[in-house]
């Protein structure tokens, strides 16, 4: 049977991403659309790793100018690291999941 399933991007609650029409059929199946699942979550966190190393980037560049309000640029500096750590984090719990998945579809586990 097909169906049409809007996947969650793993670490981001809220996004979630449309999947292409699927076919249910058992364990393997869904241990596949978990692996699309994290590919598509990855593409996302990678997107939003560049944008955050962009944003860092301007802000570091904001807080060497003379006459900034130096609390506000410490500030917005410790928030931009502290979502390109959780960024990070996310990135790499969705590589050892899939390293994981791909170790049991490879042995034929269930």
């Amino acid at each position: 049977m097909l169906t049409t399933a809007s996947l969650p991007v793993f670490g981001m609650p809220g996004i979630s991403v449309p999947s292409v029409d699927r076919v249910e059929t058992g364990p393997a199946i869904d241990r596949l659309e978990h692996l699309v699942s994290l590919y598509q979550s990855n593409q996302y966190l990678f997107s939003e790793l560049q944008a955050v190393q962009q944003k860092l980037s301007e802000a570091r560049e904001y807080a060497g100018r003379a006459g900034v309000n130096r609390l506000f640029a410490e500030a917005h500096l410790l928030r931009l690291k502290a979502r390109r750590s959780s960024v990070l984090t996310v990135l790499r719990a969705n590589r050892i999941e899939a390293r994981a998945l791909l170790a049991r579809l490879g042995s034929g586990g269930s």
